[in-house]
């Protein structure tokens, strides 16, 4: 699952008109610029320019008095915000770049201190102005939102200023605008963007019923942009609440939503690497049947969904879902060249089942399985042999450890395993 920033990063992605010039009220949305690609002397002054033409945006704010020119001044305000924002954004790009780090280290190589000291200056300017502009720009917005009556675009700056609430570290606060957006702008074409803020507040605090109920919201609009990702909090919530047959449904719903050509591929991806776990809370699954169900969603990742299917019954504790599942693997997938990866995940299930003579068993048929690949496709045998040698080697010295503790059977056990290694890979 995606955090709360992250997924206001991507409603701003995925939106695309969200916010941009020509929007509702005519604003440039902040940060829509493009990503630059500067030297750390480049960031300096293009943070420098930035915050010469903002010096000069407050000194026309500040010729405006309240209640003269309400529409002027709200426009005004917002300018401020905007750009105060674009070059805290601007900043931060700096800091997270690896140029910073990069000229540091070239100067502490050269053992040239000038140019330390100066971009260690700049990193330090940077690091200050992020804050400090960032509140500048949400109390322009809030005093905007504040005063204006009826302006056009008000819609549009409310849901701005929630946004940068929220991801300046105060939810709450955003989801507080948000509703106030929801109130005083029913027929916003942000209303679904607002509706998912505020599931996103709610799903972190816990208030599961009330996340679904607000993702359920946006799924009422059927065109809204941000549909897809409600629908998927919907499934999470829906499992997190116990209700798993629901959650599955609604995550089967959620690829159907995102496949591949949609604007939300990324999340195609992210939700098929949770059927797997939603898979195995369904009370009438059959683990056996479940690389064909897969098939079903996606032939192509079928295999890394079952992979993962097993993975999640181990953890779980249920062993021999978990060895179905790989059995079906390597069964159904009989020229794939993870047959004996799926082998050895068998084993190192059994292992954790703690039975000793069952581990045997299953450690001879890995044997066998690695025999016959190495006759049919000797690649396949090649590539899965260091794993397979560096699982026989880390069961031989856990149970050299236990014989030398005076476990029974701990030594014999030992001496087996490495008698099939030997066999098997000659080591």
């Amino acid at each position: 699952m995606r955090s709360l920033v992250m997924v206001c990063a991507l409603m701003m992605i995925a939106a695309g008109a969200l916010g941009q010039v020509g929007g509702p009220g005519g604003f440039a949305r902040a940060g829509a610029g493009k990503q630059v690609d500067l030297s750390v002397a480049g960031y300096e002054a293009a943070v420098k320019m930035g915050r010469a033409r903002l010096k000069k945006s407050v000194e026309r704010l500040a010729q405006m008095a309240p209640g003269e020119m309400p529409d002027e001044r709200f426009r005004q305000m917002v300018a401020v915000g905007m750009e105060a924002w674009d070059v805290a954004e601007l900043c931060q790009q700096a800091l997270d770049s690896e140029v910073m780090a990069k000229e540091l280290e070239e100067a502490r190589q050269m053992a040239n201190a000038v140019p330390g000291i100066k971009l260690k200056t700049w990193q330090d300017e940077f690091q200050k102005c992020v804050p400090e502009l960032r509140k500048v720009a949400i109390e322009n917005l809030k005093q905007a939102v504040a005063e204006a009556d009826e302006v056009d675009g008000l819609d549009e700056v409310t849901f701005q200023l929630g946004y940068f609430q929220s991801v300046t570290g105060d939810p709450a606060a955003g989801a507080a605008t948000m509703k106030g957006l929801l109130d005083n702008h029913p027929q916003s074409t942000y209303v679904p963007e607002a509706w998912l803020m505020i599931g996103e507040y709610l799903f972190d605090q816990q208030q599961l019923a009330e996340a679904l109920a607000a993702y359920g919201q946006v799924d009422k609009h059927a065109t809204a942009r941000v549909r897809p990702y409600a629908k998927y909090k919907s499934a999470w919530c829906l499992y997190n609440m116990q209700e798993f047959e629901k959650a599955y449904e609604a995550l089967l719903i959620t690829l159907d939503m995102c496949g591949p050509g949609s604007p939300w591929n990324h999340l195609y991806r992210e939700v098929m690497r949770d059927v797997a776990m939603f898979y195995a809370g369904l009370e009438e699954a059959v683990p056996e049947n479940a690389v064909g169900e897969f098939q079903k969603l996606d032939k192509d990742n079928a295999q890394a969904m079952a992979q993962h299917l097993a993975a999640v019954y181990s953890d779980q504790g249920k062993y021999d879902d978990s060895l179905n599942v790989l059995e079906a693997l390597a069964t159904g997938y009989p020229e794939s060249e993870k047959v004996l990866d799926y082998r050895r995940l068998q084993v190192e299930t059994v292992a954790r089942m703690g039975d000793a003579e069952a581990l045997i068993g299953a450690a001879e048929m890995l044997a066998e399985a690695y025999g016959e690949r190495k006759k049919s496709f000797p690649p396949h045998a090649k590539k899965a042999a260091p794993a397979i040698a560096e699982m026989f080697e880390g069961f031989i010295a856990n149970y050299r450890t236990q014989a030398n503790k005076g476990v029974p059977g701990a030594g014999e056990t030992a001496e087996r395993l490495g008698e099939i290694l030997k066999g098997m890979l000659g080591k």
